[in-house]
């Protein structure tokens, strides 16, 4: 019911990976639809009930924006001219924090 091409009871059920909301067509909010991290539309296996797969402060999506590895947790992204992004970078070994 939520138009992202699975169906209601194959998400319930976790059919095609782990059980996702029906009712959202992206159930961890990151930017990617579900279809698109269960079926590796981008070429990532990422999990669509978290926002942030690799766990590094970045969601999925900007990191495949960007074109940083969502599966790697030290993408870097800090050398991206994104104040926000270095802002909270915990990569402190070029001094940013």
């Amino acid at each position: 019911s939520d138009g992202d091409g699975i169906s209601d009871y194959d998400e319930t059920l976790g059919t095609y990976g782990p059980p996702t909301d029906p009712n959202k067509a992206d159930t961890d909010g990151d930017g990617l639809t579900d279809t698109q991290e269960l079926f590796h539309v981008f070429g990532y296996a990422t999990a669509p009930t978290k926002a942030d797969t690799d766990g590094d402060g970045v969601p999925d999506f900007l990191e495949i924006l960007f074109g940083t590895d969502p599966l790697v947790a030290d993408a870097h992204l800090d050398s991206l001219a994104i104040p926000w992004l270095k802002e909270s970078s915990t990569d402190c070994t070029d001094g940013h924090r």
